[in-house]
């Protein structure tokens, strides 16, 4: 062996094995050699390893827990329970506090609105028909005149209050009440629109058209542009029954507006009124052309061309009429009389038998009598309806009176008992029952 060399150098230092047969509890492997701690690496074996098949479902307690194992669970949550009761009693509170002050606030509505009511005075009349306050002149060229602005502001505020007060008594239905509020508002503020328009509808609805007629001319004073208000004067005037101020009124609205057509039927009614029947017969033919099957419509302008004495116009009409209302008296009473002043006998004869077959033999029997019927009366097919028609209306006459005289002598006579006659009876009847 050459100098220098040694075994070690020549052969390679085996390392020790060591027997791997059993395994310590915490995984390590033992160590019997000092050396071997410092040049070996300790391994620790994965946890999954060690568990059971009955553990993989559990969770590992940590410290904390072990720290609580043992107490009752009522214990640990006891902090967040008084808390959530603390906060519920607070909502609680807080929700009670709301409805007192619901309560409290509308009570002191209702009792400034009775104190109100009781402290009214007796007035006679219409209130706005009184004579009000105008808004007076203002000269805003001197220095002082935002004192007299300040005090408009408020009374427009307390209108405004009041006509808020109004809407609430309106949900409730207290009609006299709204229209008591809309006065005094129109005291403070004579131009309030709001005002004018509730006292306005109020008004027209409890068929106050007089104090309606007023209120629009109010509020025209202040916006005569507002075609709106001109049809709702319209309204009122022509349930009113003031002609000449309708007409006015029509005329107006038609030069500035468009064509209306409820504004035009106003506008015939309005002729129809004054007897100015051409002019009304004209007018209507312009709604008939808009709505032909309105049956007033076409009445009234029926009834225009008869005192116009134009009998083939009314016919045309009344024929149009007839088609729409199968069941009107007046429509076939007037045909019957139109064809009697056109002299048609025998137009006039079936008129009045299907108007006897519709109505009766009592109502033609009354027509028969209507001296528009003399151009016709001397026809011989006419008398000989007309004696059928008086005789049966005669006849029924006489059966009425005597049921009446009849129905009178048994009143007078005191009720006998009705025994039935012996000798009709049956034999079989007279027999003792087994």
């Amino acid at each position: 062996m050459p100098i220098g060399s040694t075994d070690f150098e020549a052969r390679p230092m085996k390392k020790k094995k060591h027997s791997n047969n059993r395994l310590n509890s915490g995984g390590f492997d033992p160590m019997t050699d000092s050396n071997d701690f410092y040049s070996g690496s300790p391994t620790e074996r994965p946890l999954y390893q060690d568990r059971r098949k009955t553990d993989m479902n559990r969770v590992r307690k940590t410290a904390r827990h072990q720290d609580l194992t043992g107490r009752r669970k009522e214990a640990a949550d006891l902090r967040e329970k008084m808390a959530l009761i603390a906060i519920m009693k607070a909502t609680i509170i807080l929700i009670v506090l709301i409805i007192l002050f619901f309560a409290l606030w509308k009570g002191i509505g209702l009792y400034e609105e009775k104190v109100f009511v009781d402290n009214l005075p007796d007035t006679q009349g219409a209130p706005l028909l009184n004579p009000l306050q105008g808004l007076g002149e203002m000269d805003v060229n001197v220095r002082e005149a935002g004192a007299p602005f300040s005090e408009r502001i408020e009374q427009w505020k307390k209108a405004e209050r009041i006509v808020d007060n109004v809407d609430n008594l309106l949900l409730r239905d207290n009609i006299d009440q709204a229209i008591i509020r809309c006065q005094e508002a129109l005291e403070v503020a004579p131009m309030h629109m709001g005002a004018l328009e509730r006292i306005a509808r109020l008004y027209f609805d409890q068929k106050m058209y007089a104090e309606a007629v007023n209120t629009y001319v109010r509020m025209l004073g202040v916006e005569p542009s507002r075609s709106d208000l001109q049809v709702d004067l319209l309204k009122a005037l022509n349930m009113y029954g003031d002609p000449d101020a309708t007409i006015a009124v029509g005329q107006w609205y038609h030069e500035k507006n468009m064509y209306n057509g409820e504004v035009q039927r106003y506008l015939a009614n309005a002729f129809f009124l004054k007897k100015e029947y051409a002019e009304a017969a004209e007018a209507y033919a312009v709604v008939i052309a808009e709505k032909p099957g309105d049956s007033s419509v076409l009445e009234n302008q029926a009834i225009c061309y008869m005192e116009l004495k134009e009998y083939q116009k009314a016919l045309d009409v009344l024929e149009q009429q007839a088609l729409v209302d199968l069941r009107d008296p007046d429509c076939y009473k007037r045909m019957t009389f139109c064809f009697a002043q056109l002299g048609k006998e025998e137009d006039v004869v079936q008129t009045l038998g299907r108007s006897a077959h519709l109505f009766g033999a009592d109502a033609v029997a009354m027509w028969i009598q209507d001296p528009r019927l003399d151009p016709v009366r001397m026809d011989r097919s006419f008398q000989i309806f007309a004696d059928s028609v008086v005789t049966e209306e005669y006849r029924k006459y006489l059966e009425r009176m005597a049921q009446t005289m009849e129905n009178a002598e048994k009143a007078e006579i005191a009720p006998q008992l009705d025994l039935p006659d012996r000798t009709q009876l049956d034999p079989e009847l007279l027999k003792p029952r087994q």
